[in-house]
């Protein structure tokens, strides 16, 4: 029977298309069918496939893939006498345009604050030349990959795309790679991109050079020393480890057991003696050093100024009440040091009072104390070093010149040089007494 002519798309088949064969010799199980096709390029002969069996039999026609035109196509029923008939249909390929492909380059995993690098794809299509073919991306997360951070280049059908996440953000994000050909037919691959997260290093400030009061010593504290932490960017979830002191320098020894909590406040130990001391800090936080990430901060350095201070002391005594005409007296003069830094260049005085003559002088030093001299004569006026702990003892004789009924009142004193006195009450000494005719107390003794 009859095949009727018909039109399909490219890239379809006809489907199984009915028809009958009969013979009045041969049986119509016995009858056998071939097929021709005017367009092999388009219906190669063996894409013509029969089925059915008897009477009831069917063609099924498969252009070749990406073809379209025309083409005969003829059905031959041969019988047991090799006597043949002829059926002849027209098949009409309507043309289509093919949909473009592009690879997917496969899912990344990167860290925060890296590039995917360059990724290399493949585009094609079976209409457009892959050259004419327009690639673009797209980020279904556009806070972590903006589109705009989606680079595409290369040429024809080699292309490559590059991704680079926003600083300090990870998460992730899907890429959706688009190709549009000629036809505006376009075809996708998609690849997922893991952006881990990399801890920053943390930043903090503190409070300016630290000036404790002259004279102070033992523990001490400083609260809100630490005047702002910086946990890094988009890290605000973090928290602080530890604070981490250091001495950087310290010559003289003013300060020991420096710490700073958690919370920013600063303690320290003062030994009471001056000088210059610098410290540095460091801040470690809870996030972790996974996939290089850096969990403590640069160090910060701050600085002691203490003052030197000195608590000198001096005594002078001659252990009498009374002097007499022409007698004589011997007064002990003890200077000392019971402070915490040394006390150099320090000015003692003990001019010769009126009444008085023959004055000299001798010195003892200890606990390293220096005197200026072994000995001397008239008024004492020197500078005199005196390290902690140091004494120096003269002993002073002298004359009476003066007549009964006078007062003899004799002053020494000690004035520090470069340093600063904490208690000057006890820096000045007088010893007064009053002068009697000789032989009034015959024990020199009220």
């Amino acid at each position: 029977t009859a095949i009727a002519d018909l039109a399909i798309n490219e890239d379809a088949n006809t489907g199984a298309l009915a028809f009958t064969v009969g013979d009045v010799e041969t049986a119509a199980a016995s009858l056998t069918l071939s097929a021709a096709s005017s367009n092999l390029t388009l219906v190669p002969v063996a894409s013509i496939v029969f089925g059915g069996s008897g009477a009831s039999r069917t063609v099924t026609v498969t252009p070749a893939a990406n073809q379209f035109g025309i083409a005969n196509i003829t059905v031959i029923v041969t019988d047991a006498n090799a006597g043949t008939a002829n059926e002849v249909f027209q098949l009409t390929v309507n043309a289509q345009n093919d949909v473009p492909s592009v690879t997917s380059p496969g899912n990344q995993v990167i860290n925060e604050d890296a590039n995917t690098g360059v990724l290399n794809v493949t585009v094609g299509d079976v209409e457009t030349a892959a050259a004419s073919l327009v690639l673009t991306a797209s980020s279904s997360n556009t806070t972590l990959i903006p589109n705009g951070a989606i680079v595409l280049a290369g040429s024809g059908a080699a292309r490559t795309v590059q991704a680079t996440p926003v600083a300090n953000l990870s998460g992730s994000t899907t890429i959706t790679l688009t190709v549009t050909d000629a036809g505006t037919a376009i075809g996708t691959a998609t690849f997922d991109i893991t952006v881990n997260p990399v801890n920053d290093a943390p930043s903090f400030t503190v409070l300016g050079t630290q000036s404790p009061a002259a004279g102070a010593f033992g523990v001490q504290t400083v609260s809100g020393f630490v005047t702002a932490v910086n946990l890094g960017p988009n890290e605000s979830g973090q928290a602080v480890a530890e604070y981490v002191v250091t001495e950087i320098s310290d010559p003289n020894g003013i300060v020991s057991a420096a710490s700073l909590s958690n919370a920013g406040n600063l303690s320290y130990t003062l030994s009471g003696s001056g000088g210059t001391a610098t410290l540095g800090a460091t801040l470690r936080d809870n996030g972790g050093t996974a996939n290089g990430g850096v969990d403590t901060s640069v160090q910060v350095q701050f600085t002691f100024v203490v003052i030197a201070t000195a608590n000198l002391s001096v005594t002078k005594t001659n252990n009498q009440f009374v002097l007499f005409e022409n007698g004589s007296t011997q007064y002990t003069i003890e200077v000392r040091h019971g402070g915490f830094d040394p006390a150099p260049g320090s000015l003692l005085t003990d001019s010769v009072p009126a009444g008085l003559s023959a004055f000299s002088w001798t010195c003892v030093g200890s606990g390293s104390a220096a005197c200026p001299a072994a000995s001397g004569s008239g008024s004492i006026s020197a500078l005199v070093d005196l390290p902690v702990g140091g004494v120096l003892t003269f002993v002073v004789n002298a004359t009476v010149t003066a007549l009964s009924g006078n007062t003899i009142t004799n002053t020494v004193s000690i004035v520090t040089g470069t340093v600063l006195e904490l208690d000057n009450a006890d820096n000045s000494a007088t010893d007064s007494d009053p002068v009697a005719a000789d032989g009034l107390f015959l024990n020199g003794f009220e």
